[in-house]
């Protein structure tokens, strides 16, 4: 299955400090990227999760990187923050030789989930030709396959036509895409919550999106001190519910939705809904899919794992699944 990424949006950034540049302003450590390459002939590289926090250790965004080169760097982001990425970026570039220019216009970008985990699917990469830059997208194998496809508006076309041709891959709604980060504890969240979430609160260590090893980076010293000396008092947990009743935003009037509990006052909130996706896979499955940010302290004295969200629509039930990761959560 594809996706067509329409709310994300590309930066490229070039120039020789690319690598030094992105090192010391990201979360992650971007020189494990170059050790991936060349690991398969047809998928130039691993893509990699990073934030980029603000000097109170606050993330202004997630992205994933994708290296093309020693060069030359894509930046895929939420399309709300891509602004703010790109300003901040340009903010801090100084004497540093890198160029950055957002790339909306220039390329479309698509997701590909390979979801039985075919043998030889990737070896079919070779159909697109030099005009689409693929990345491998998988964190964990539980869900198969996922690739990141960019290639330039004009040969687009042609890229579709690989995709379902070669790839026999169909159509799916990019909420879709979603689900499967959700699944995997990726919160892609909107500008209305930029810098104001820490990456522990968001489980970004868990999920190796942050890099303790790396060195310096804007908001490090706060995020290290957290791992080092203290302990998270709010994480983030999988919830999921038969119910699709949520549109988004994840604001009701400039207020995150708020997460109740069944064992308590349902005036008394215990969390806030960060980012969720509304499709099912399958007829009879699960339909709401969405990551919330919890106190530690309140949700371990919870006698049971039922919630419920006030929406536009009235009051749905939502319960508290299973990240891969669930064992390091608290």
């Amino acid at each position: 299955m594809y996706f067509n990424l329409t709310n994300f949006a590309c930066l490229r950034i070039h120039g020789p400090d690319c690598q030094k540049f992105l090192q010391s302003q990201l979360s992650n450590d971007i020189s494990l990227l170059e050790q991936t390459n060349g690991r398969s002939a047809a998928v130039i590289n691993q893509s990699q999760l990073n934030a980029y926090c603000n000097p109170k250790g606050r993330v202004i965004s997630l992205m994933k990187i994708c290296r093309k080169n020693n060069d030359e760097y894509f930046i895929i982001a939420p399309l709300g923050l891509i602004g703010t990425i790109r300003k901040r970026l340009t903010l801090y570039k100084l004497r540093a030789d890198v160029h950055l220019s957002e790339e909306s216009e220039e390329y479309k970008i698509f997701a590909i989930v390979d979801e039985h985990g075919n043998e030889g699917f990737d070896s079919k990469f070779e159909k697109f030709g030099t005009d689409t830059f693929i990345f491998s997208d998988s964190f964990y194998n539980n869900q198969g396959k996922k690739y990141i496809l960019l290639t330039r508006k004009q040969h687009s076309e042609k890229a579709l036509t690989t995709i379902t041709q070669e790839l026999q891959c169909n159509e799916k709604p990019e909420s879709f895409w979603l689900t499967f980060e959700i699944r995997e504890g990726i919160p892609w969240f909107t500008s209305e919550l930029t810098e104001t979430l820490l990456p522990q609160q968001i489980n970004l260590d868990l999920i190796q999106a942050v890099s303790f090893t790396k060195g310096c980076y804007p908001g490090q010293e706060i995020v290290a001190r957290m791992h080092y000396l203290g302990k998270p008092k709010r994480r983030s947990f999988l919830l999921v519910s038969h119910n699709s009743q949520l549109e988004k935003p994840t604001f009701i009037d400039g207020c995150p939705i708020r997460i109740y509990s069944k064992d308590i006052s349902d005036e008394d909130e215990v969390g806030s809904l960060i980012a969720f996706s509304n499709y099912s896979f399958r007829p009879k499955e699960l339909t709401f899919y969405g990551l919330g940010e919890f106190d530690l302290r309140r949700i371990t004295s919870l006698e049971s794992n039922s919630f419920f969200i006030r929406s536009s629509k009235g009051v749905f039930d939502i319960t508290l699944g299973t990240l891969p990761f669930q064992n390091q959560i608290i």
